[in-house]
């Protein structure tokens, strides 16, 4: 058993990952009545939140690298095998970069990529100024948050979810009726 913040917290194992959210703490030994109190500090990862967007960017380029290489008229005929001048692959192309162009609610404002520090270029791809991305989310980590996870219906990893989902899920007869 432990007790955090007056709150007596008893598991059979001693890797508690339900107690506080986004926290796993491992115990290593029983703490005595007389011993004092131990104190558990737990701070943000900053690279690790920049990686992991990082990581988003890099997954959005390269299907964004795809669809442009579908796409884009360079002078010589495309073959039979592209999907050049195909209205929905262009559809797609249009409708992920207005999901990430899109500023989403933020307390009783917005917040969009480019507060963060991530810029969407003329090419159609996302860049991350690690700067501005740091100093944005340590001066207001939830603007993060809310650009990312929304209020869980509406933010950017849930649209690009969706898109995804629109454009590659098969439906069978009966999910039409």
């Amino acid at each position: 058993m432990i007790e955090l913040n007056g709150i007596s917290v008893t598991r059979s194992t001693n890797v508690l990952s339900d107690v506080v959210s986004g926290v796993t703490m491992t115990l290593g030994k029983e703490h005595g009545v007389g011993d004092a109190s131990t104190v558990v500090t737990v701070a943000s990862d900053a690279v690790g939140v920049r990686d992991k967007m990082q990581a988003l960017v890099d997954s959005y380029n390269a299907v964004a690298s795809l669809l442009d290489g579908q796409l884009r008229y360079d002078g010589v005929a495309k073959g039979k095998d592209t999907l050049f001048g195909d209205s929905t692959l262009r559809g797609v192309q249009l409708k992920l970069g207005s999901l990430v162009a899109r500023a989403r609610a933020h307390g009783t404002g917005e917040v969009s990529l480019g507060t963060m520090g991530i810029k969407l270029d003329n090419s159609g791809k996302l860049s991350i100024d690690a700067a501005k991305f740091d100093a944005a989310v340590a001066a207001d980590r939830t603007a993060l948050e809310h650009l990312v996870l929304g209020d869980g219906e509406d933010g950017l990893a849930k649209a690009l979810a969706d898109a995804a989902d629109g454009y590659t899920k098969t439906f069978s007869s009966e999910s039409r009726t």
